[in-house]
């Protein structure tokens, strides 16, 4: 009986140290694996995606209501994986960072890709005219959300107007309603003239130097006039016009190196950079019967697909010593190759042309020509047959004078700057061509300076149009 009672002992012994190893071999492993994430255990997974940092507008595929953007998908776990959904929101005119909570989530984001894919998404539905800001998060299986990516930002296409207002502000002007858009201040002082850059995305300045008295091309951030930036030297020439291209970020300009005085025409980016000279002082050409040469070239404007350049070029006979500088309006390539003439008088010591500008199709170069020997007014040059149409009498507002013009790029219609005394507004007529003729309809007012208390003054049409592509 002891002997029995002993065995149960050691039985009983040997289970218990059974259980007791199996118990802390449990607890070993817990304590090695409890605190460690589980990917493949949605209820153990804490690590986010990482935060989306390349968010870029795909700038080219903008149009009137859609804007597309493209990044670099991160992972599920930071960049390691595939992420399980992306959340695209964005906000209207907004400097800076996105208030998350309150932006519009768009809806219909792809699926992720494996980390590292290349995505691109187009958000449709949007307004003409209208400049967005977008961000992106991205969420796991769990879900863990990433930060917030970084902004980009993205106006899309649509009539609208840039305008001097008072002091050193501009106005944005909406062509259809008239309604300012933004009114801004870029800080610049002595302003001259304003354009819009590459699909209205900048706004460029013709101002006061930082470095001198003379005269220097600026771009800023369209609707806030953030990230203002010199483009050109006022140490070294002196700008006197301006013209954005557009199909890409380039600016056409007239200068004058600041030791003779005589303005040729340039281009440079709108970031900045080297400049290029595309017309010289004493270059010579072809003017009818006559061979001229260059004093000066300057006004350049565009033309609708980006490959031309209409500029006003004051010349002098060569082999006379006739002192009469005489206006032309020509046109040349991008590169400065193939300047031709289109437009000029045989008694044209008198005659000053202004503001040339191309129709939205690219058929007519028009500007403005004073000239006391004719009716002052303004002249519209068919591209295909050279012929000439003077609306002299047609766009006269109370028998003032236009003094600028800027051409719609979407449509054949023409804003118009008249100034009156004490006031100063922008006018919009329609353009009505019957083969080759050309004509225009009574200008309607669009800006009302009494309204807003401040000028509208040159005016420039956004440079952009796929009407025309």
């Amino acid at each position: 009986m002891l002997e029995l009672e002993g065995w149960w002992e050691v039985k009983t012994l040997k289970l218990y140290n059974s259980w007791l190893i199996i118990l802390m071999l449990s607890l070993g492993l817990v304590a090695c694996f409890g605190d460690d994430d589980d990917p493949a255990d949605p209820d153990e997974d804490t690590t986010a995606p990482a935060a989306v940092g390349d968010l870029v507008v795909l700038e080219d595929q903008t149009t009137l209501t859609s804007v597309t953007l493209s990044w670099t998908a991160p992972g599920d776990d930071g960049n390691t994986g595939t992420a399980e959904a992306y959340d695209l929101r964005y906000t209207t005119r907004t400097a800076g960072r996105i208030d998350w909570e309150g932006a519009t989530q768009v809806g219909g984001e792809p699926n992720p890709g494996a980390a590292g894919t290349q995505e691109s998404f187009t958000v449709n539905g949007l307004n003409p005219v209208t400049e967005y800001s977008f961000a992106l998060k991205t969420a796991d299986e769990v879900p863990n959300w990433s930060a917030m990516s970084n902004t980009a930002i993205d106006t899309t296409m649509g009539g609208l107007l840039v305008a001097k207002g008072n002091g050193a502000r501009y106005a944005l002007v909406h062509t259809e309603t008239g309604e300012d858009l933004a009114y801004v201040n870029h800080d610049l002082t002595a302003t001259i003239e304003h354009a819009l850059g590459f699909q209205g995305r900048k706004v460029l300045i013709l101002a006061q130097g930082q470095n001198s008295f003379d005269a220097a091309i600026y771009s800023c951030d369209s609707f806030t006039g953030d990230n203002l930036i010199q483009i050109s030297d006022d140490l070294a020439m002196e700008a006197s016009a301006l013209d954005g291209n557009p199909k890409t970020p380039v600016v056409a300009f007239a200068a004058s190196p600041t030791f003779n005085g005589w303005d040729n025409i340039y281009t440079v980016s709108e970031n900045g950079g080297a400049v290029t000279q595309l017309t010289e002082a004493d270059q010579q050409f072809a003017l009818g019967r006559l061979t001229v040469r260059i004093l000066e070239a300057n006004q350049p404007c565009w033309s609708p697909d980006g490959s031309r350049i209409a500029f006003r070029c004051a010349v002098r006979e060569v082999g006379t010593d006739e002192l009469y500088r005489h206006d032309t309006i020509c046109v040349m390539d991008a590169d400065g190759g193939n300047l031709t003439p289109i437009y000029w008088r045989q008694q044209i010591e008198t005659a000053v042309f202004r503001t040339p500008c191309w129709t939205a199709d690219g058929s007519y170069v028009a500007f403005i020509e004073d000239n006391p020997t004719y009716e002052n007014g303004v002249v519209f040059v068919s591209m295909d047959t050279g012929n000439t149409y003077n609306l002299w009498n047609t766009i006269d507002i109370n028998d003032t004078k236009p003094r600028a013009l800027a051409m719609d790029p979407w449509h054949m219609r023409m804003a118009v700057y008249y100034e009156f005394a004490g006031w100063d507004d922008i006018w919009l007529t329609d353009l009505t061509t019957i083969g080759d003729a050309i004509s225009a309809s009574t200008p309607v007012e669009l800006t009302d300076n009494g309204a807003v208390a401040h000028q509208y003054d040159d005016p420039d049409w956004a440079p952009w149009s796929p009407q025309f592509d």
